[in-house]
C-alpha cells in the first residue's frame, strides 16, 4: 500500500518544520530556515502565535480566513544553486519555502487565491559602498517572484529599509504585526 507523503515524511508523521494542529496555547518562535503551517483540528488545542525576529532574511505571512490555516516561513537565501535528486525541500531557501507551503495547501485542499499572502523582511543589514543588491534585496525579490508563480497575491508587506523587525502571526485571529524600532504596523487586523 502506498502511504502519502511529503519529502519523504509520511503525512500522518509530523515534520519538525511543518505542523498541523498539534501543538498546546504556547506560542511558536521560528529560528531562520524554519517553516511552520497550521490548520486547526477540533477539539484540540493549537498555538497562539508564530513569531521570528528577521534581519535580511525574509518572512512570507499565508492566511486563510474561512479555515484559520496560518503559514509563516524563515528564508535565509533567496534559492540554492541546485537541488540533487531525493534532496529535501529546506525551508531556508525562499523559492524551496514556497514549494513547501503548496505541498501542505495542496494536502489540506486549499488553493493560493483562497488565501491572503504578506510578505516581511529583506532589511539592509550592512552598510555597503558598491551598488551591488543586498542578499535581503534577493530574498524579497525571490520571495516575491516565487509567491507569485504559485498563485497568490500579496495582500500587503513591509520590506527593505534598513534594520531589524519582529514578525507575529495571531492563529486565532489571523492578525498579523510587524514591530520596527518600538513601532507596531499591523499588516492584517483581525
Amino acid at each position: 500500500m502506498l502511504i502519502p507523503s511529503i519529502n519523504g515524511h509520511p503525512l500522518d508523521t509530523p515534520m519538525r518544520s511543518v505542523r498541523s494542529g498539534q501543538e498546546d496555547a504556547a506560542d511558536v518562535i521560528l529560528n531562520p530556515g524554519d517553516f511552520h503551517f497550521y490548520c486547526p483540528i477540533p477539539g484540540r488545542p493549537g498555538p497562539a502565535r508564530v513569531l521570528t525576529l528577521l534581519g535580511s532574511c525574509v518572512s512570507f505571512v499565508v492566511w486563510h480566513p474561512g479555515r484559520g490555516i496560518g503559514c509563516m516561513s524563515h528564508g535565509v537565501l533567496p534559492a540554492r544553486s541546485r537541488r540533487g535528486a531525493g534532496v529535501a525541500l529546506a525551508a531556508r531557501f525562499c523559492d524551496e519555502a514556497v514549494i513547501l507551503l503548496q505541498n501542505e495547501l495542496n494536502r489540506v485542499g486549499i488553493l493560493a487565491q483562497q488565501c491572503q499572502a504578506y510578505l516581511v523582511g529583506g532589511g539592509r543589514m550592512y552598510q555597503s559602498s558598491s551598488n551591488a543588491q543586498s542578499i535581503g534585496d534577493c530574498n524579497i525579490e525571490m520571495s516575491r517572484d516565487s509567491l507569485q508563480q504559485a498563485g497568490f497575491v500579496i495582500t500587503a508587506q513591509h520590506v527593505g529599509k534598513e534594520g531589524y523587525r519582529k514578525v507575529a502571526l495571531d492563529l486565532r485571529s489571523g492578525e498579523i504585526v510587524v514591530t520596527v524600532a518600538n513601532n507596531r504596523i499591523t499588516l492584517r487586523r483581525a
